[in-house]
């Protein structure tokens, strides 16, 4: 604990030890406790004293979220770990496969201190009252004791969860009643409530922060919540496998990576993506025990940035994180781009839009929904087609429809690119 609040303020150099040092227990760890991961060491010809650093992860093989899903409990839970007393996540299963998180409660809580290290440092105060706007989790989720009761004796931290999965007009009526001084949540959800909290009848308080997360934050997106509720917007990307894996820079807007609790590599083409390259996200979780994730691949598309952010911090940086693997759209030539490549950035420069989502209705025909906040410029809509038909090829259908509405997933996450390839709605 000493450490997680001096490591701001330290040099990268003690960082990198503290980490390195993290990482060897853990290697020591899993191969001696944990069966699935003893095999894969032995499969790969690697031993625990070969992992010396983090560069020396990439002697070990990529763990994918479809292995962890079918391996038996005793198979991933370290030797000892009695199930039943761990904390227990779903995950929510955007891949239509939820995935189980296990946890102790100690690693529950430790993991939860580096997020509320990071808000604080974006400018939340023990006082603040929060708002959570999120759907409650999976009914089967075991969750710890989390403290509120003690919370509300000190006063410190208090919030109020705020259900996503209400209407708007209902969510922004609770959250004007609450009058929060932090609110949080997803950032589909919040374009919507931020569009409608200037419409609402009386005077209300706005909050002073708006923290969002749990799916990709567009420049439009962030725009539409800064001005409707007249606050900064800082993105927090985590997971709950991690908890926290880095959170938005108040100065240069990179991503700094939590390098005490998480090693991240970013991989293109199965190796090392350069700074500059986007690539997919691995990660190495340091304080995992009871059930480890090592070089485990989240699907999560991000853009590798510096070893140290320009404001002076010792994080690691990351910037543009995209979204998921599964936003690739597959194009009639067999060429597989992700929707963020296949849309052109001058559409994030277009102001008159909030919220959008590209669908791909068959493997020639794309339409992007595109929610307006004002009536779009012929020009702007000719300009988007003939730069994704550049991209995509003549062969392809592409069309722009402005809607009033989009609708969320079942919990309440917006995704910005579907495909209804082989679901019945399209080829």
């Amino acid at each position: 604990m000493a450490c997680l609040w001096e490591h701001p303020w330290t040099s990268r150099r003690r960082l990198i030890r503290f980490r390195d040092r993290k990482l060897r227990f853990l290697i020591h760890h899993a191969y001696a406790n944990v069966p699935f991961y003893r095999r894969r060491f032995e499969a790969a010809g690697v031993r625990p004293e070969d992992i010396r650093s983090a560069a020396d992860l990439a002697r070990l093989p990529l763990t994918a979220k479809q292995e962890v899903r079918t391996a038996a409990a005793q198979e991933i839970l370290a030797r000892g770990i009695d199930e039943k007393r761990l904390v227990l996540h779903y995950t929510t299963g955007s891949t239509g496969e939820p995935a189980r998180v296990r946890r102790t409660k100690v690693e529950e809580h430790l993991l939860q201190m580096f997020r509320v290290r990071a808000l604080g440092m974006l400018g939340r105060r023990v006082r603040d009252r929060s708002a959570k706007v999120r759907s409650s989790g999976v009914p089967t989720d075991r969750r710890s004791w989390d403290g509120r009761s003690l919370q509300d004796r000190l006063g410190i931290f208090p919030w109020r969860e705020v259900s996503c999965l209400q209407p708007i007009e209902a969510m922004a009526r609770e959250l004007a009643q609450y009058a929060p001084d932090v609110l949080s949540g997803y950032a589909g959800v919040l374009t919507e409530v931020a569009a409608l909290w200037g419409r609402m009848p009386g005077e209300r308080p706005g909050p002073r922060l708006v923290f969002t997360g749990g799916e990709v934050l567009t420049p439009a997106m962030r725009a539409a919540i800064r001005d409707g509720f007249r606050a900064p917007v800082f993105d927090i990307y985590g997971s709950h496998e991690f908890n926290l894996l880095a959170w938005e820079c108040a100065e240069t807007g990179a991503y700094h990576v939590c390098d005490d609790n998480v090693i991240v590599e970013v991989i293109k083409d199965g190796r090392p993506a350069a700074p500059g390259e986007s690539g997919e996200l691995v990660a190495t979780g340091l304080h995992s025990y009871a059930a480890p994730f090592i070089r485990y691949s989240l699907g999560d598309i991000v853009t590798l940035e510096a070893e140290t952010c320009r404001c002076g911090l010792p994080f690691q940086t990351i910037r543009e994180v995209r979204g998921r693997t599964m936003d690739y759209c597959v194009l009639p030539d067999g060429r597989k781009m992700h929707h963020w490549e296949l849309i052109p950035m001058s559409f994030w420069d277009m102001p008159w839009h909030r919220r959008y989502q590209l669908v791909q209705q068959a493997t020639d025909c794309f339409v992007l929904f595109v929610i307006p906040t004002q009536p779009p410029p012929e020009g702007d809509l000719e300009r988007l087609q003939a730069a994704v038909m550049e991209k995509a090829g003549q062969n392809v259908n592409f069309q722009v429809e402005c809607v009033s509405e989009i609708l969320f997933g079942e919990g309440g996450k917006h995704r910005l690119c579907r495909s209804e390839i082989g679901r019945g709605g399209g080829a």
